[in-house]
C-alpha cells in the first residue's frame, strides 16, 4: 500500500521517529480514546486530580481537514489515508504517548488490547457522547495530555467524580437519557473494559 504524505499539524505531537510501514493499518482502531488508557492503563505519570471533560482543543484543525465530529465512521480505519494519519497524530498528543503505546512494535497491523479498547471508546464514546454543551468529545477532552486521569485510590470518591463529570456533563448523541449505564450497562459491570481487551467489540 502507499504511503500517505500529510502537512505537519499545527499542534505538536510528541517526538517520534518516523514509522517504517504505511499507516493504512488494517486496524488503525488507535492509540488512544477518551478513557482507554485512564481506566486499563498504558504508562504515563501517575494519576492526580482528574479536571473536568472539556472542549477538544485539538478538534477544530482535524474538522478543518475534513473530519466532521456527527459523521464518524464505526472505525477509524475507515476514514481516509491522510485524515486516519491526522486522527492518530492526535491521539498521541491527547494521551501523551507515542504510538507503541497502543501499537505491537513490530506489527503495527497486530491487534492489542489497548487497541482493541481504543476502538470501544471511538464507537461508544466518541461517537456516542458528547459534552453538555453539545460540544463533540475527543480524546483530549478527558485525557488532556495524560493517559492515566483517574484517581482509584478510594472507591467513593471515585465514584462521586464520575458521577459529576462523566454523568453530569456529558449526554448522549442519540438524545437518550445519559447515566451509569451508558457504559457501564444494567446490571452494573464495573469491568467493562476487561471485556473490550479480549475483543468484545467491532472493527
Amino acid at each position: 500500500m502507499r504511503r500517505t504524505t500529510v502537512s505537519p499539524l499545527p499542534f505538536s505531537p510528541l517526538p517520534f521517529s518516523p514509522l517504517p510501514f504505511s499507516r493504512s493499518f488494517a486496524s488503525a482502531a488507535a492509540c488512544a480514546f477518551v478513557l482507554a488508557a485512564a481506566v486499563v492503563g498504558c504508562g504515563g505519570a501517575a494519576p492526580q486530580p482528574a479536571a473536568a471533560p472539556r472542549a477538544s482543543s485539538l478538534l477544530a484543525t482535524l474538522q478543518s481537514s475534513g473530519l466532521d465530529p456527527a459523521k464518524l465512521p464505526d472505525s477509524p480505519k475507515l476514514l481516509d489515508d491522510a485524515l486516519r494519519d491526522r486522527v492518530m497524530d492526535s491521539f498521541t498528543v491527547s494521551l501523551g504517548l507515542k504510538c507503541a503505546g497502543c501499537h505491537d512494535g513490530v506489527n503495527y497491523e497486530a491487534s492489542t488490547p489497548n487497541k482493541r479498547v481504543a476502538l470501544g471508546m471511538w464507537q461508544h464514546f466518541v461517537r456516542g457522547l458528547k459534552l453538555a454543551g453539545g460540544q463533540p468529545l475527543w480524546c483530549d477532552s478527558c485525557h488532556q495530555g495524560r493517559a492515566t486521569f483517574l484517581d482509584r485510590s478510594d472507591d467513593d470518591a471515585l465514584a462521586a467524580w464520575m458521577d459529576a463529570n462523566f454523568v453530569g456533563k456529558l449526554v448522549r448523541s442519540d438524545g437518550g437519557k445519559h447515566a451509569c449505564a451508558t457504559c457501564h450497562g444494567t446490571p452494573f459491570d464495573g469491568h467493562f473494559l476487561d471485556g473490550w481487551q479480549k475483543g468484545s467489540v467491532g472493527g
